[in-house]
Parts: structure tokens; sequence; C-alpha cells
């Protein structure tokens, strides 16, 4: 099956008496998980970091929303569901967030200044949650 291709089905039961008649036709889309996006970049912007990245291909099903991880000081991953909320329609269409350099400041962060903000995303269709992307090379120097 190839992604984003509608395919018709209808069914028929046999048995040693004979065929029943054909059931209604059932249409599927092929679908799979988005495919892995590529690396996002983060830029300060006064007293703001932005997140952004690139949609990747949905898989032939609309992409539901994004996840996007920022790294801790201690070098583990979290979501900031306030400012980078992936589900957000305006975040999912912008492929955009922005983090106030506070929050990254502030736990569960707790980045110091002369850090550099490095971020993850992976984006999530009907179907599924796609590989986290690469980790940003481009990336934020909080100063």
């Amino acid at each position: 099956m190839t992604n984003n291709i509608i395919y018709s089905f209808k069914v028929q039961a046999t048995n040693i008496v004979g065929s029943s008649l054909d059931s209604d036709i059932v249409a599927i889309r092929a679908s799979a998980v988005p495919d892995q996006p590529s690396e996002p970049t983060t830029t300060l912007s006064d007293t703001n970091v932005v997140i952004d990245w690139s949609a990747p291909s949905d898989g032939g099903s609309a992409i539901t929303s994004y996840t996007l991880k920022i790294r801790k000081a201690d070098g583990d991953y979290a979501v900031d569901a306030v400012n980078c909320d992936g589900a957000d329609s305006t975040i999912r269409t912008n492929t955009e967030c922005t983090v106030p350099v506070s929050v990254l400041l502030a736990a569960p962060y707790s980045l110091s200044w002369g850090n550099q903000v490095y971020a993850i995303v992976s984006a999530t269709n009907l179907v599924g949650e796609s590989l986290n992307s690469a980790v940003s090379t481009t990336r934020a120097t909080l100063m």
C-alpha cells in the first residue's frame, strides 16, 4: 500500500452452501506515522528564544500535534506545555513557538546565562508519533 492513497474494499462470505451478497464498499486511506522532522533551530529574540522547525511529510494523515522538548541543564529534556503546546493550531501551523528566557532560567530547565538552548521535535498524526528530530545545531545562546 502507498501512503495517502485511498483503497476501496468490499467483502463477500463463502461457505459450502454458496456466497453471500457483496458488502457495501468501504474506502480506507493508507497512512503511516509522519516522517522524522528535520532538526529545529533556536534563536534569541529580545527576551525570548524562538524554536522553529519545518513540517515533515505527514505520512498520509494530517499532523495533529508536535512535541517540542528543550534540553535542561542536567542533559535531560522537558516539554514546555505552556509556551510550546504543539497541539495548538497556531503553533502547529506556524511550526514555531516562543519561550521566554525567564522560563529557561527557572526549573525545570535551570539553564544559566551563556548556556546554549537545544531542542528536538517530533510530529504526531492519527497513526502515531514520528521519531525525534536530530538535536538543533543552530541554537541560541542565553545572553
